[in-house]
């Protein structure tokens, strides 16, 4: 629901904007919203074996918690929209090569 969407589009501001260090550990995959949640973070650990991956291009949706603006400030504006059109599965290989 919009009311939902627009709760958790806060929820991740919120954690972006804490005056403390914010980390995301990846251990499997980070999936939709959960690729959106390691975006709000200032750090992003994975396993050799995590992948990361913005499905929204599948169900014909952008990332509707705040997801693409981070996106874009962490890795820019071109590997963001190759990320969110191609709905990229990133290993941790890819993700520290692209930002």
């Amino acid at each position: 629901t919009p009311e939902v969407k627009k709760q958790r589009g806060k929820i991740l501001l919120g954690l972006s904007r804490l005056p403390l260090i914010s980390v995301a550990l990846v251990q499997g995959w980070a999936l939709g919203g959960g690729a959106e949640f390691t975006t709000a973070c200032d750090f992003r650990l994975m396993t050799p074996e995590s992948k990361i991956r913005f499905v929204h291009k599948e169900m014909g949706i952008i990332p509707s918690w705040g997801g693409t603006t981070r996106l874009v400030e962490i890795i820019g504006s071109r590997q963001a929209l190759k990320v969110l059109s191609g709905a990229l599965k990133l290993d941790s290989k890819n993700a520290l090569n692209i930002g």
